[in-house]
């Protein structure tokens, strides 16, 4: 079965999963009402509060949706993949004709879609709203449209670290917890380990994946004090570099959710 195939597949379990189907509503209502509220104080104090307009806004929607991007991103991979095992088990796929090599490359497969689906309704509820108070000139400005592609890579980094803590424990709340837990604990912690052992070893902290995932979306990449919303605490890493580190990592979380699935009982 061809990996079109095989999306097509996924495409009509998505149309049946109650969950998907909320968690896209979720982003849509919580993207209009957040853009939606800033756009309406805008033009009430107008002259009193910073206008909603483009370009001038591109890098506020940008602060505001990276991380919803991530995290919708991630969230929905994790209940698209574990939540299969109980809900249409991975031995009846098989079953059906699907091999583990299949079974793997149609979650695999949901990581670029789901980023790509985020990303698209995203930015385009987000400057479609921003659009209505003026364009003055191009729509969002060079260093913006880096940091918003940037932001795929991001949301594909951590939707890859949330597939692979899917296969691990095939349940929904347990994956979505490592992957949150890491975040917020585990490479924080790391990194303090790091900075207490010198220099050296503290420069290595933002070689550490999360720190690589957020500094490609980040606007002070690509724009001189440009990170008003996530500033970063370590030295800036050339773009190209950055890139290919995230490469490797996205390609060690999925090859290592691929053994995974070689090795498991289905």
């Amino acid at each position: 079965m061809s990996a079109l195939q095989l999306l097509r597949v996924e495409m009509i379990k998505l149309r049946r999963r109650t969950a998907f189907v909320v968690m896209v509503a979720l982003f849509v209502i919580g993207t209009a009402i957040v853009f939606g509220v800033r756009a309406i104080l805008a033009r009430s104090a107008a002259g009193q509060a910073m206008p909603f307009a483009l370009p001038g806004s591109a890098a506020e929607i940008h602060g505001v949706l990276q991380p919803l991007i991530m995290f919708f991103s991630f969230v929905t991979v994790v209940n698209l993949t574990a939540a299969e095992f109980p809900w249409r088990t991975a031995r009846q796929n098989v079953i059906d004709g699907l091999s583990r090599e299949q079974f793997f490359t149609a979650k695999l497969l949901l990581v670029p879609l789901t980023t790509f689906l985020f990303f698209v309704v995203g930015y385009g509820i987000a400057l479609l709203i921003a659009a209505t108070g003026g364009v003055d000139g191009a729509l969002v400005s060079v260093p913006v449209v880096k940091a918003m592609l940037g932001g795929i890579v991001t949301a594909i980094g951590f939707s890859s670290l949330a597939l692979l803590a899917a296969f691990a424990t095939r349940h929904t709340a347990g994956a979505i917890a490592i992957v949150l837990g890491y975040l917020m604990f585990g490479e924080p912690v790391l990194g303090a380990i790091l900075g207490r052992g010198g220099e050296a070893l503290g420069r290595l902290a933002a070689y550490l994946p999360a720190n690589v995932f957020a500094s490609i979306s980040s606007l002070g990449q690509y724009m001189p004090g440009g990170g008003l919303f996530f500033p970063s605490v370590h030295e800036p890493i050339a773009t190209p570099m950055l890139l290919a580190m995230a490469s490797a990592y996205v390609a060690v979380f999925c090859g290592s959710a691929y053994l995974l699935v070689r090795r498991q009982d289905l």
